[in-house]
């Protein structure tokens, strides 16, 4: 089961991360409810894989992961709200993915 939700985890981040680049090279309006669903998915699959892999919620690099997720769904619904959401607000959220995956894969944070 646990390798399933490991994998599901996976595909959202790759979807978030590949939607993001294409919504930022591109600008379409039609991916930020999908970017919303998938990062909902996003912290359900990672929070489902905390205890069976032997971490706990006050490990440093999923404190921050949280924080940057919580960000990256803020820029999401800021540029729902925008009628013409600028460049900008997609190379924050693609540098928010990237900060994530980055202390998922090596279970450092930057930040804290």
């Amino acid at each position: 089961m646990t390798h399933f939700v490991k994998f599901i985890h996976i595909l959202c981040a790759l979807g978030l991360l590949g939607g993001t680049t294409y919504r930022f090279m591109a600008i379409t309006f039609r991916l930020n409810k999908l970017f919303l669903l998938l990062a909902g998915l996003a912290i359900l699959t990672g929070t489902l894989l905390i205890y069976p892999t032997h971490f706990t919620f006050h490990t440093p690099w999923i404190i921050a992961a949280y924080l940057l997720t919580f960000f990256y769904i803020l820029g999401v619904t800021l540029s729902l709200f925008l009628k013409t959401p600028s460049r900008l607000i997609y190379f924050f959220l693609m540098v928010t993915l990237i900060l994530i995956i980055h202390d998922a894969v090596t279970k450092t944070t930057l930040f804290l």
